[in-house]
């Protein structure tokens, strides 16, 4: 687990990374390609996550715009699989069903199963990879 004083020293390790490669040429950033990966990866270790990074950014628009609509301070998500920002969608859920006792004469032991027609719902859809997450 990470602790938010983690995650403000992997915000600063990053933002000095990411200046120190801007110093860096081209040939140099080759040569060193396995230790700066290393050193990225290192940095995303305690990285905070997109939804903590957007709570704060809401947390700062409050403070410092209070005029601002609640509806203006959502943000879509961000697909975990290409990191692309989601669209609103439908997706079909996956319904459950249930079936006789396990073994006979049992009452509470009853197998649930993926099945019946499923249902449409709202919710967040990848335009590129087709991944969605509930609302």
């Amino acid at each position: 687990m990470t602790i938010p004083s983690e995650e403000v020293r992997a915000l600063e390790r990053t933002r000095g990374f990411m200046r120190s490669l801007l110093t860096k040429n081209l040939t140099e950033i080759r040569k060193n390609a396995k230790d700066i990966r290393a050193e990225a990866r290192s940095c995303l270790k305690h990285y905070p996550w997109q939804m903590h990074i957007d709570e704060l950014w809401k947390e700062r628009i409050r403070k410092m715009e209070p005029w601002t609509n609640e509806e203006d301070l959502t943000l879509p998500p961000v697909c975990r699989k290409c990191s692309i920002e989601m669209k609103e969608g439908q997706a079909i859920e996956q319904t459950w069903t249930s079936g006789i006792p396990d073994f006979i004469g049992e009452s509470r032991g009853i197998t649930m199963s993926l099945g019946g027609s499923g249902k449409v719902i709202n919710c967040w859809k990848c335009p590129k990879c087709g991944h969605s997450i509930t609302k």
